[in-house]
Formats: C-alpha cells, sequence, structure tokens
C-alpha cells in the first residue's frame, strides 16, 4: 500500500523543507571541500534545483511542484543581485495568495481552458437540451465570457475562491447580463439546478465532486470535466480536443452511480 501524498498545506510545507534542507547540504560541502569552491554558481543552482525537483515528485507526483523546485534557487539569486526592498517579499506572497490559494485548500492548481474547448462546449451543447450551465473553478472566466456571448440565451454562472481571478472575472462579467461569478467554495455550491456542470480542476478532487454530483444533480444533467476523469465511473461519453495539451472532456450523465461491487475508503 502507497503512503499517502502530501496535500494542501504539507505540501508548502514539504517545500520550504526541502528547499532549506537540500541547501543545507550544499553548504555544509562547500565549507568542507575545496573542489566545491571551485565549481561555478550555475552548477550548483541547477543541482539543487534538481534534487529539490526529484524528491519533491517522488512525493508529491506533480510536474508543477517540481518546476517550482527548479526555478526557485535562480529566483533567490535574482532577488539577492537586485537587492530588493524587504516588503516585496510579503507583497509577492499576499498576492501568490490571491491567486494560488485553491491550491493549498482544495488541491486546485489555476487552469485555465482553451479557446478550442470553449468551441466544443458550444457545438456539444447545441444538441443538449441545457438551459443553466455553471463552471466551478472559473478562474479568469475566459471561458465563461466566451460561451455567455455566443449563446446569450442561456444562462451561465461561474464560482471561484481565489480572489483574485475572482476579481477578473467578476468584473469582465459585469456587462454580460446572462452571466453570474461568484466567489464561492464550489463543495459549497448547489449543483441541483444546473444542466451542465463544467470543471478544470485536478485528480484529487473529482471523488468528491462525483459524490457531490450524484447527490444534488437533476436526472440528466452533465457533469463535464476537463482532462480529469472520475474514478470509478465509466464517462458516457467524451469529447477529444485538438488544442495545445491535447484536452478531452468527459461527460457523466445523472444519474451518477457507482459500478456493482465498487467500494471506495
Amino acid at each position: 500500500m502507497s503512503a499517502a501524498r502530501p496535500q494542501g498545506w504539507q505540501r508548502l510545507l514539504l517545500a520550504l523543507g526541502l528547499q532549506v534542507g537540500v541547501a543545507t547540504l550544499w553548504l555544509s560541502l562547500l565549507a568542507q571541500t575545496s573542489w566545491a569552491l571551485q565549481s561555478p554558481l550555475a552548477v550548483w543552482l541547477l543541482a539543487h534545483g534538481l534534487v529539490t525537483a526529484g524528491l519533491s515528485h517522488w512525493w508529491t507526483r506533480e510536474v508543477w511542484w517540481s518546476v517550482f523546485h527548479v526555478v526557485v534557487p535562480w529566483l533567490v539569486v535574482l532577488a539577492l543581485q537586485w537587492q530588493l526592498p524587504l516588503y516585496i517579499y510579503p507583497l509577492l506572497a499576499a498576492l501568490l495568495l490571491l491567486v494560488f490559494s485553491p491550491v493549498l485548500r482544495d488541491r486546485v492548481p489555476f487552469f485555465l481552458s482553451s479557446d478550442q474547448v470553449g468551441q466544443a462546449l458550444l457545438d456539444w451543447m447545441d444538441h443538449q437540451a441545457s438551459r443553466r450551465f455553471i463552471d466551478l473553478g472559473c478562474a479568469t472566466g475566459g471561458l465563461l465570457v466566451r460561451l455567455a456571448k455566443a449563446r446569450p440565451q442561456l444562462e451561465f454562472v461561474g464560482v471561484e475562491t481565489a480572489f483574485g481571478p475572482w476579481l477578473v472575472a467578476w468584473l469582465r462579467a459585469w456587462r454580460q447580463p446572462n452571466l453570474r461569478v461568484l466567489r464561492q467554495n464550489l463543495w459549497q455550491t448547489d449543483l441541483g439546478p444546473y444542466d451542465v456542470v463544467y470543471c478544470f480542476l485536478s485528480p484529487d478532487p473529482m471523488a468528491r465532486l462525483a459524490d457531490q454530483f450524484a447527490a444534488q444533480a437533476k436526472p440528466g444533467a452533465c457533469l463535464v470535466s476537463n482532462s480529469f476523469q472520475v474514478p470509478g465511473r465509466v464517462a458516457d461519453q467524451t469529447l477529444k480536443i485538438s488544442d495545445w495539451r491535447d484536452s478531452v472532456l468527459w461527460v457523466y450523465r445523472a444519474p451518477l452511480l457507482k459500478p456493482p461491487g465498487l467500494h471506495q475508503p
């Protein structure tokens, strides 16, 4: 049985621990060997990034955390060279929290749906009896604005918890009468009124979202997940998208039932 992956704040603490721990190892090596002092700084920055990225990937199995570890040492050196004022660092931390706070709380990274996904949804909805559409985690609202302008007879709703993206989405929806953007947690959102529930989240919350959809959705409503499947359920339809990430839309229709013999912990 594999160990549970770190979640939420555990991942942030793990990232800080890896950076400090590996940096301490390098400093100890520099203090005890002469050849280490003669190595170019770029070599140490690259080695530091690769080691921390490798350890992070082993624990989290997420590429974006690995990229974070590769980039961090270079950013630290640049910050020291530029001699930035001390207030810049808490300001940057606050800005990052405004945008990426759902990563720590719900394990949902900041993803944006492509224009090709938007067009595929429009074509698909034209063949559905859909009147109300909700985007769970709508980010800056680009997808919703595109859909709402193209189908003014339909009602569109977006929910977003991160303040920065929510504010951008809310401003973009200001003059769109068939679009509302709410600053609201997706777990506190009633899915019952909607014909289409769209999401672009991550693998971690999909099982919980499927249970919420199964409990709240009306018969015939569809859960459309961009890229990430619902574990333990077979999609009723798949839509392959020709965009830069080769996205796939997984469509699950209510009632969403667990296959016989499936027991989830």
